[in-house]
């Protein structure tokens, strides 16, 4: 596993082009499994909800429901 420091190390040594590709090849690796191994976490938690947040069922106040209702008929009002 390349680190940062030794990824900059390895590319400052490198003599050609194909060297420092090899060594882009090998941090780009690197990452790609990081990447896989984070997607095989979030799958195998399976139904564990994602951060805890969880659905709450929310009842809309009457007072609310009665501002919309009436908001309803203005712009049916309106439009006709």
């Amino acid at each position: 596993m390349l680190t940062r420091p030794r990824t900059f190390g390895a590319l400052d040594t490198a003599t050609n082009d194909a060297e420092a590709e090899t060594v882009i090849g090998a941090h780009a690796a690197e990452l790609q499994e990081q990447v896989a191994a984070s997607d095989a976490a979030l799958e195998n938690q399976g139904s564990q909800q994602f951060l805890e947040q969880q659905l709450k069922a929310q009842r809309i106040p009457t007072d609310v429901t009665q501002e919309i209702k009436r908001a309803e008929k203005a712009v049916t009002d309106a439009c006709d």
